[in-house]
């Protein structure tokens, strides 16, 4: 008595029963079980999802995290499956300016820790191989900050008490730099960071790499050697997440993202990854462009005031060694560190 059918879906032979206010469910659902014509009652048991936050002091800062629902992630990975936030088996790669290592011998950013980052290698013969793609020298050093930027949002040390968390805790991150000081590169350079990259992976045995590729070309058409450069890479070992720019094609008045982005409309192994704003809003570079003009991505992910790590001098007390960057540069890495957890 006092009892109302809460809910019941057509077709299925059960229903959510709401019962008069003072009444134990528990002793609802016994009395109704000892009815006729009904298998079974019981409570309708609270549930609760999975969310880790972890000690990282700046984690309230990381609204991004909030935004695509990083903690619940990692409390499915922690607390349901027992799993690390990334692990052996997955290589991160970051193909992008280098990574700080102010002192010149080895990373020195507080919450990137440097057991994780291959800055260097030795190869089948015991010669050290160059990370630096641009210059040639052997180590990765980041001279303009984008790519100590995207390296704290795709892997920054998590759970740590101190800084920040990336999007992956554990998985290695081979750093290649082709990014000069002022951000540009060349088709070349990219190409031999991935053919380095596809060489170590191979003589490891490592099935799975995640790269992060948040760099375009400046020019429209296709480039047939950076075409046949990511045809090459294996598509069941290899993921390419991609931060595109757009150009305009004066005779159509269509918008095309850039390369290698615009890839990933003919490849599977490739992602082009749009940004949102602050308000989780997709938004567009440029003003005379609207979303349905930017066919040409995948996913999307925040890309304003989007808190990480930067490059700074670790010797000097007043240096700030976290701050907020924008763009798809930024979106990018989430993106592909989610995908090394799912992978």
């Amino acid at each position: 008595s006092g009892s109302a059918i809460r809910s019941h879906r057509r077709g299925r032979r059960w229903a959510v029963v709401s019962v008069p206010q003072g009444t134990e469910p528990a002793e609802m659902a016994l009395a109704v079980s000892r009815g006729g014509g009904i298998r079974f009652a019981e409570p309708d048991f609270l549930m609760k999802g999975n969310s880790y936050t972890p000690s990282d002091a700046n984690i309230g800062d990381q609204e991004w995290a909030e935004t695509i629902r990083l903690k619940e992630a990692w409390g499915l990975m922690i607390d349901t499956w027992g799993l690390s936030v990334g692990g052996t088996e997955v290589l991160l790669a970051l193909v992008d300016s280098g990574i700080q290592m102010y002192g010149g011998l080895t990373v020195d950013h507080p919450d990137l820790d440097p057991a994780r980052f291959r800055v260097t290698h030795k190869d089948a013969a015991g010669v050290y191989v160059s990370h630096d793609l641009w210059k040639g020298d052997v180590l990765p050093i980041d001279t303009n900050g984008h790519g100590t930027k995207v390296a704290g949002i795709l892997a920054a040390t998590g759970d740590n008490g101190a800084g920040m968390a990336g999007v992956n805790w554990d998985s290695d991150v081979f750093v290649a730099r082709v990014l000069d000081d002022d951000n540009n590169t060349c088709v070349g350079a990219v190409e031999e960071a991935l053919d380095v990259i596809a060489e170590y992976a191979r003589d490891r045995g490592i099935s799975r790499v995640v790269v992060n590729l948040s760099l375009g070309s400046t020019i429209e058409e296709e480039v047939e050697s950076l075409q046949t450069m990511i045809d090459s890479l294996d598509a069941d070992t290899f993921l390419l997440c991609c931060a595109p720019d757009f150009w305009k094609d004066g005779a159509t008045g269509e918008w095309h993202a850039d390369h290698p982005s615009a890839y990933a409309a003919t490849r599977d192994h490739v992602i082009s990854v749009g940004e949102s704003d602050v308000d989780d809003k997709v938004r567009t570079p440029f003003e005379t462009m609207t979303l349905a003009d930017a066919k040409e991505i995948t996913l999307v992910a925040p890309g304003e005031d989007a808190y990480t790590t930067l490059r700074h001098d670790p010797s000097d007390a007043a240096a700030t060694a976290y701050g907020e960057a924008d763009g798809t540069s930024m979106a990018c890495p989430m993106v592909a560190g989610v995908a090394s957890l799912m992978w």
